[in-house]
């Protein structure tokens, strides 16, 4: 099992400030209405993109989460706490996407969530 408690709560976090911070940089990309970032399209809008607040917000959350994570890699096994943080990355990305960005819920989605965790839990308990 996981080496203890914090680790996996700090695990957990990474997955939610990974999640948080995407939805951000989605919810910038369309506050601003960026919809492709073609080269030649990304070179007229890099400073409106670049200086999104949103998406400052979601960069710095990125770069918070990364630290948390080293912190992560210095007391567990990767292949043991990645597992946990991808399946449950998956999981509140679907939850945000559904809430906050209006994305559908689909029981594709919620049998996909529950196959990956059980996935997720099975490997790392062997």
């Amino acid at each position: 099992m996981i080496g203890n408690a914090a680790n996996f709560l700090l695990i957990i976090l990474v997955s939610l400030i990974s999640v948080l911070a995407n939805s951000l940089a989605k919810t910038g990309l369309k506050k601003i209405g960026i919809e492709s970032l073609r080269p030649d399209y990304l070179l007229k809008n890099i400073f409106n993109i670049v200086f999104q607040p949103l998406i400052l917000l979601a960069f710095f959350l990125l770069a918070v989460g990364a630290l948390i994570w080293f912190r992560v890699l210095t007391q567990e096994p990767l292949s043991r706490g990645y597992p946990i943080f991808v399946g449950f990355t998956l999981v509140f990305l679907v939850l945000s996407s559904y809430f906050f960005l209006g994305e559908p819920l689909t029981a594709a989605r919620i049998l996909g969530m529950v196959l990956i965790l059980a996935g997720t839990f099975t490997v790392f308990l062997i």
